[in-house]
């Protein structure tokens, strides 16, 4: 469904992705830090030697159904 841009939902998730990606460049998993049925989280290793943690919400009530993504630089 188009938004008041008219861009779709899945065009606008394409633009933060490449976003993110031109931001963080190559990222690499070091660790799980916290998993449980709401979600998980991972750290995460960018290709400068930053890192950050990944968190991935889920949906309790339609299990491994995504709600949410949440990346914070540490």
């Amino acid at each position: 469904m188009p938004n008041l841009c008219g861009a779709t939902a899945s065009e606008e998730r394409l633009k933060i992705y490449h976003r993110m990606h031109d931001d963080l460049g190559k990222i690499e998993a070091q660790s799980v830090s916290d998993a449980n049925e709401q979600g998980i989280t991972i750290s995460m290793q960018t290709k400068d030697g930053g890192s950050l943690e990944m968190r991935f919400d889920l949906d309790p009530a339609e299990p491994q159904k995504l709600k949410g993504l949440r990346v914070e630089r540490q």
